[in-house]
């Protein structure tokens, strides 16, 4: 990881081993070449794609947003403010 970026927090490795995987074995669910990719979801270095969460959030039992909780809520946040800007304003032209 570069100095200065935060890693991108995320329950993924809690997770995996709820549902009692390795590494090894979900990279062969989800079709990837080896667990080197998904060794960097968990430690928040890299975010999967939108079709990798969804099968990461099918193969763990539960929804996209409980594993990425921390990330789920400061994106809510950025566009709660944005969308409550955004209706201001429209509202200011009606």
């Amino acid at each position: 990881m570069e100095p200065g970026i935060r890693p991108i927090p995320n329950r993924l490795l809690s997770h995996r081993r709820l549902r009692g995987y390795r590494q090894k074995e979900v990279a062969v669910l989800l079709g990837l070449y080896d667990p080197v990719t998904l060794r960097t979801w968990e430690q928040g270095k890299a975010l999967p794609s939108t079709l990798n969460l969804i099968k990461l959030s099918i193969l763990y039992r539960t929804y996209p947003n409980e594993l990425y909780p921390e990330y789920f809520k400061e994106i809510k946040y950025a566009l709660d403010k944005v969308e409550l800007h955004f209706f201001e304003k429209r509202s200011d032209v009606l």
